[in-house]
């Protein structure tokens, strides 16, 4: 995935990184099937993944991410903002009832450089994903 984004890179477009990459990946990655029978294995030693975000910064016109965030949500969201140099990111709480990966409603916040931020009551995913898209329109 970070290759193909970096591929596209561009002062001229706009980038929406809804999609999470996982944080860590295994550290070594075997050549063929790890078998049950042979004892398995009893550990997988991780490394962190290559930040795609991070690695694009200031390339694109305009760049969009998400936060997943459990605790300290605001502070985390736009601490990732800023470090990511991000123009908006999109906070999503697993705290909110109703949302999360197996509704098919949500609840955001809205971060912007500027400090300010916006919050969207549970709704539809596809109203939050509308929501989304207008406050990306009114900034470029």
């Amino acid at each position: 995935m970070a290759k193909a984004v970096q591929g596209l890179v561009s002062k001229e477009n706009t980038l929406i990184m809804s999609a999470a990459v996982a944080d860590f990946t295994p550290s070594t990655i075997s050549d063929k099937k790890i078998k049950k029978e042979t004892g398995g294995i009893s550990s997988i030693e991780l490394k962190e993944t290559e930040d795609i975000l991070a690695s694009i910064s200031g390339k694109f016109g305009y760049v969009v991410g998400f936060a997943l965030e459990t605790d300290n949500e605001m502070v985390n969201a736009f601490s990732k903002l800023e470090r990511k140099g991000l123009d908006v990111i999109v906070l999503n709480s697993l705290k909110d009832e109703g949302s999360g990966f197996e509704f098919d409603t949500n609840s955001v916040t809205i971060l912007k450089q500027d400090g300010s931020s916006n919050r969207y009551p549970l709704q539809s995913k596809k109203e939050i994903a509308h929501l989304i898209l207008d406050a990306i329109a009114g900034e470029i």
